[in-house]
């Protein structure tokens, strides 16, 4: 069998999950696109990867001191965006914590060796997907000309990273990683 799927993310509190689960809904009812919601509410920070079973357990401990070393930060929800004609996500604002975070973990697992760096974005456009791959460019359209002036406001305190396995079917949090410095 093949080695399960994991990934690397921010996970927002659970008020804001809950919030943006309800906007991947009206996505599926009203536009035929369900597969944002195989995930919680997230910031990528490191794309889907297999890895061996045993992989948490191992990586653990660095996620662990890393988290540590990180500073929590107050990120702003701004409306929505998107790329392409595929993708419609809620904006964050600012992006600068985010991005430090990322840029700080990627140089970690590349000097570690625990990825190749074509297995890591060098930069990432932080964000919470809504509507993703099974969305019609045609269903994408009429969706953003919906929500592309709608306004979607929130907050939440980003103060730990997140590993998330595959289950088979959906996204579930495997361990979360808690910031250790205050802010």
């Amino acid at each position: 069998p093949m080695p399960p799927l994991w990934y690397i993310a921010i996970i927002p509190d659970k008020d804001l999950c809950e919030r943006v689960k309800q906007l991947k809904l009206e996505m599926k009812e009203k536009y035929g696109s369900s597969h944002a919601l195989k995930s919680p509410a997230h910031v990528t920070l490191v794309m889907p990867f297999r890895r061996i079973e045993g992989f948490g357990d191992e990586t653990s401990p660095l996620l662990s001191e890393f988290a540590a070393g990180c500073r929590p930060h107050q990120i702003e929800c701004d409306g929505f965006g998107s790329f392409e004609a595929k993708v419609i996500y809620v904006d964050l604002n600012p992006k600068e914590p985010l991005r430090e975070v990322h840029r700080n973990l990627r140089e970690l697992l590349l000097t570690k060796e625990i990825f190749p760096p074509k297995q890591i974005w060098p930069k990432i456009n932080p964000h919470i997907t809504i509507a993703t791959r099974d969305l019609t460019e045609d269903n994408f359209h009429k969706a953003w000309a919906e929500y592309s002036d709608r306004s979607f406001s929130g907050s939440f305190e980003m103060n730990s990273i997140s590993l998330l396995k595959h289950n088979g079917k959906d996204w579930d949090e495997w361990r979360r990683f808690d910031f250790g410095q205050r802010s």
